[in-house]
């Protein structure tokens, strides 16, 4: 049986009268009556009873009607799925997150994706970063969030929302007093930051720490907030985050401090594949440049 057929079929059924039917359909009485036969035969069943004065279907007739409406209404499905995922409107998106991405602005991007394209199916990991560049590369996932960008022969970065940076201190250090903190020098570190050693953070700290009186004491990196924030109510030194990250911190034994020196930024990034994106994953990206907020 032919689609075509189908739909003859289910115009009859319906209307149980061959004129009206073949309207309905846009075609001759004629091609309409020899397809229907054409079935019958091909079958081996009455599928209506015909006679002068009227059409009627036959129990065989009834029982096709609801395998045809179900098998056109699943073929009407796919070619809605298949238009909607062509449109990057449906399928699957696996993104990750990168230890100590702490951003607001993550559950804003995800709740407009889930908004937009409520067909996608959206797949949130959160891992170590090394881990999330070996999956990236294998397919495995599609994006990722971080504060370290990647650019090689396999995966390429976006730079995505770029804040200004934010001391956390406990409420004895030195700096506590000030309101803004404009100076960095000597005595003011040790610092901790979220990242790796060769994350966007060590470019940012080029810029500022260029311009510092003196150069600062070592540089921690850590891979979470909740260590950093940890080693900074202990003591241990100054944490350094964006000013997006330090609205999350609500602690008492900790305080937060605007960073007002040229150049102390700090980026976000998203990381994919570097061939040809899927529309979904452009969709997504395209997304996420819309919610670019560059502080200077």
């Amino acid at each position: 049986m032919e689609l075509r057929q189908l739909r003859y079929f289910i115009a009859l059924a319906e209307e149980l009268h061959f004129a009206r039917a073949a309207a309905r359909v846009g075609i001759e009485q004629s091609p309409l009556s020899k397809a229907i036969s054409e079935m019958e035969r091909n079958l081996g069943v009455r599928l209506f009873v015909r006679t002068r004065r009227s059409t009627r279907l036959t129990p065989v007739g009834e029982t096709l009607l609801i395998d045809a409406r179900r098998i056109l209404a699943d073929v009407d499905l796919a070619r809605r799925r298949v238009q909607s995922a062509a449109c990057g409107r449906s399928g699957r998106l696996r993104i990750a997150i990168s230890d100590g991405f702490a951003h607001p602005r993550i559950a804003k991007l995800l709740a407009k994706s889930r908004d937009e394209d409520p067909q996608v199916d959206l797949q949130i990991v959160h891992s170590a970063l090394p881990l999330q560049l070996s999956e990236l590369c294998s397919g495995m996932l599609d994006v990722a969030l971080s504060l370290s960008p990647r650019n090689d022969c396999q995966l390429d970065s976006v730079a995505l929302w770029k804040d200004p940076a934010a001391l956390v201190m406990r409420p004895d250090h030195e700096l506590a007093a000030q309101q803004i903190v404009r100076q960095i020098d000597h005595d003011s570190g040790p610092f901790i930051l979220l990242g790796d050693r060769l994350g966007p953070e060590s470019k940012l700290l080029d810029g500022w720490l260029a311009s510092a009186v003196q150069q600062p004491k070592l540089i921690e990196y850590v891979v979470s907030i909740e260590l950093l924030l940890t080693l900074v109510a202990t003591g241990f030194g100054l944490g350094l985050v964006s000013v997006a990250q330090a609205e999350m911190i609500r602690r008492p034994d900790l305080v937060v401090r605007p960073l007002n020196v040229q150049g102390a930024t700090i980026t976000s990034f998203l990381i994919r594949r570097r061939r040809e994106p899927s529309i979904t994953v452009s969709r997504f990206i395209e997304r996420a440049l819309k919610m670019v907020v560059i502080h200077t």
